[in-house]
């Protein structure tokens, strides 16, 4: 298939959609100073650049590692109907490496570019006026092809937007689902901090109860210890009342028919009575018999006195 007139242009092979012999075409590339001169502006001052001239235009790059007509030059100047040449420093003035450039059609297209020396510069103004003979179907196919560039460059922008847009939700929603765990692991900590502190407060109980069991436990054992001795004590006590009533009982019948007084006092009373009532009788008892003995021994010694 027989190429087209754009690209024996551009110098782009037959099978090949990117420039294969593009460097055939050019017909002068290298470095120069740039700076816009029409301006007034303090800052504006040379900046090195990629120049490269092809076809009646002369394109701008940052650096000849990325210029080729695959990727968007930094400007386009056309060299059909533009002027270029020295600037007029006088004839005393040293030769200038600095040359100009300006389209008279075009609002503000002057430029000053700087080359190494003098014969560098010379050679690239050689090299614009060669290039200015391209006539007006190439500068249309040029615009043609800056179009087709510039919309390549949108389509890649807005690529690179809808891409940066759908990184930017994934972005987002990555960012969600790490505050919801975020959330989960806080409320998982703080409910296994609950857990931690109820179970704190449920062993504490558990020891108090604990405590308070043994201490009841204890106090049962204590009250058992003093309820057996209150039960010795108290058949102790029974054994004696009951050896006291049965003293009681013979006292009575050995005095029933001796002393009369003591029989009317036994009478009296009440031996059956409780603990209490008991001893105050015991005491009475103990007295009565006391007095009853003091008196028996006094008629003793007067009945023996009396037979002497």
């Amino acid at each position: 298939m027989e190429n087209s007139k754009l690209e024996k242009l551009l110098g782009m092979g037959e099978d090949s959609a990117v420039p294969v012999s593009l460097k055939k075409s050019v017909q002068h590339a290298g470095y120069l100073d740039i700076k816009k001169g029409d301006s007034s502006n303090p800052l504006n001052s040379f900046k090195r650049r990629y120049f490269v001239v092809k076809d009646g235009f002369l394109l701008q790059y940052n650096s000849e590692d990325n210029w080729g007509f695959d990727q968007p030059p930094l400007s386009v100047f056309p060299l059909n109907g533009a002027y270029s040449g020295f600037l007029n420093t006088g004839k005393k003035a040293r030769p200038s490496a600095t040359f100009e450039i300006l389209h008279p059609d075009i609002f503000r297209a002057h430029f000053l570019l700087r080359a190494e020396d003098r014969v560098g510069a010379q050679d690239w103004l050689d090299c614009l006026d060669n290039a200015k003979k391209a006539n007006w179907e190439n500068a249309k196919l040029g615009v043609a092809v800056l179009d087709s560039m510039k919309a390549k460059g949108t389509k890649l922008e807005k690529e690179k937007t809808e891409a940066a847009e759908l990184l930017k939700e994934r972005a987002n929603r990555l960012a969600k689902i790490q505050k919801d765990k975020i959330n989960i692991l806080e409320r998982e900590r703080k409910q296994k901090e609950n857990f931690e502190e109820n179970v704190d407060i449920v062993d504490h109980l558990l020891a108090e109860k604990e405590h308070e069991k043994e201490k009841i436990e204890q106090d049962i054992v204590d009250r058992e210890i003093e309820f057996k001795k209150n039960q010795v004590k108290r058949v102790e006590i029974e054994s004696k009342l009951g050896m006291a009533t049965m003293a009681l009982n013979r006292l009575e019948a050995a005095l029933e028919s001796e002393f009369k007084p003591a029989k009317k006092f036994a009478d009296e009373v009440d031996v059956t009575a409780n603990a209490e009532k008991r001893t105050k009788a015991v005491a009475k008892l103990r007295s009565f018999f006391e007095q009853t003995a003091e008196a028996h021994k006094k008629q003793q010694v007067r009945y023996n006195g009396g037979s002497n």
